[in-house]
């Protein structure tokens, strides 16, 4: 989602507005860097947004310093990313397990008539 929209319900002054913009572009900046994030367009798309938002987020909380929104803000978004990456390979390794532990029945194995 462009930041245009974000803002769209939003009123900042010039400078915010300019803060906003710069801080976002430097922090993708740096996250594009870092070879991270995903490379789905989806999955960019969200995380630019997710960028974003923590950014507007911070400022709205009186926060003014480029440096600590780039920062604060990469670590949210790198937070997030380890929790889903975690949530992944979490289910994954429980689908594993349960193919271990369940293997596949054919579907009347065990049942009986209930006549």
């Amino acid at each position: 989602m462009p930041m245009d929209l974000l803002l769209a319900n939003k009123a900042f002054d010039a400078e915010t507005t300019h803060l906003l913009g710069s801080t976002f572009d430097a922090a993708w900046e740096r996250a594009q860097a870092s070879d991270s994030l995903p490379t789905d367009k989806g999955h960019v798309r969200s995380m630019r947004e997710l960028l974003a938002k923590f950014i507007i987020a911070m400022v709205e909380q009186g926060e003014k310093d480029p440096k600590r929104l780039i920062d604060d803000a990469l670590l949210r978004l790198r937070i997030i990313l380890r929790h889903d990456a975690g949530v992944d390979e979490a289910s994954k390794n429980s689908k594993a397990q349960n193919e271990q532990v369940l293997p596949d029945l054919p579907p009347t194995a065990g049942l009986r008539s209930a006549r």
